[in-house]
């Protein structure tokens, strides 16, 4: 996931590597940065590496990092928030459900999120709130 951040840079997490083995790295991409090299900079680990997961800034300015899967094994169900100002991943309340390739959307000052749909091995046409 590529989520921007308050201050313009953009924090990067989880993915797959070229075993298409998910990853639980994290980077933080500044534009505004002199040379290409050092555009890229390591940040926090996540919790559990994951990819085909969702990312969204809360009002908070921390990032919430929802679901996903991980190699050969289940969809995920929990979550995880990044703070900016620490750098790190930290475990937060999890989904109802398993669920990957789903979407979030922030429902402005409140800090809810709406999750919606993805899949759990089958089309899941459900929606929960994060809070």
């Amino acid at each position: 996931t590529a989520t921007l951040l308050p201050g313009g840079k953009v924090l990067i997490a989880g993915g797959l590597d070229a075993n298409n083995a998910p990853v639980a790295t994290a980077e933080l991409y500044d534009p505004a940065a002199v040379t290409p090299a050092a555009s890229f900079a390591a940040t926090g680990v996540l919790v559990t590496p994951r990819a085909f997961h969702t990312a969204v800034l809360l009002p908070s300015g921390q990032v919430l990092v929802v679901g996903g899967s991980i190699y050969q094994g289940p969809d995920l169900q929990h979550a995880e928030l990044y703070d900016p100002a620490s750098g790190l991943f930290e475990s937060t309340g999890g989904m109802q459900g398993a669920r990957s390739g789903h979407t979030l959307t922030s429902l402005g000052s409140s800090g809810k999120v709406l999750v919606v749909g993805g899949a759990n091995g089958i089309a899941l046409n459900t929606a929960e709130i994060y809070q």
